[in-house]
C-alpha cells in the first residue's frame, strides 16, 4: 500500500531507538538489544547510533559491558533534531510528483494543501520532544505485552 507521508527509515529507526533510550536514562543499551525490542536490523541500527553519537544525541561505551545512552535530557531534544541529524533540513514546498506536471506554477492542483500539511509537519516535529514520544513508545509496548 502505498502513503502519503514517508519517513526515511534511518529517521524512524533513530527516532524509535532514541525514544526507548529516554525510557532508559542512565542505563546503556547494547543495538543488539535495541535492535531485537523494535524488530530492526541490527547493522542498520548500528549505522544510525554512530550517526547519532556523531551528532552527540548519544554517548557509546565500547565493549563487553558497553552500549549506548541517551546524551542529553529527552524534554530538551524535539524530533525535529533528530530528523536533522539523520536527513539534514526538512525540505518542504516541492511537488508531490517526480517531474511537475504543472511546471511548478501557481496552478498546482494541491500547492495549498500541500504548503498546510507540510507546516503542520514540521511544527509537529519541531513542538514535540523526544520524551513526549517516549511516554507515547511507552504505552504501545504496554498494550502490545498484554
Amino acid at each position: 500500500m502505498s502513503r502519503l507521508l514517508k519517513i526515511p527509515e534511518a529517521v524512524s529507526l533513530a527516532l524509535h531507538a532514541m525514544a526507548l533510550l529516554a525510557r532508559h536514562p542512565g542505563e546503556r543499551l547494547t543495538t543488539a538489544a535495541i535492535a531485537a525490542d523494535l524488530g530492526a536490523s541490527a547493522a542498520h541500527l548500528a549505522k544510525v547510533l554512530k550517526i547519532l553519537e556523531h551528532q552527540g544525541y548519544v554517548h557509546a561505551l565500547r565493549g563487553p559491558a558497553g552500549g549506548f545512552q541517551i546524551a542529553a535530557e529527552a524534554d530538551e531534544i524535539t524530533l525535529m533534531e533528530i530528523y536533522t541529524a539523520l536527513e539534514g533540513p526538512l525540505d518542504t514546498g516541492g511537488c508531490l510528483l517526480s517531474t511537475p506536471i504543472c511546471g511548478g506554477k501557481k496552478m498546482c492542483l494541491f500547492g495549498a494543501t500541500l504548503r498546510r500539511l507540510e507546516n503542520e509537519f514540521r511544527t509537529e516535529l519541531e513542538t514535540t520532544t523526544l520524551a513526549s514520544l517516549a511516554r507515547t513508545l511507552g504505552v504501545r509496548h504496554a498494550e502490545k505485552h498484554h
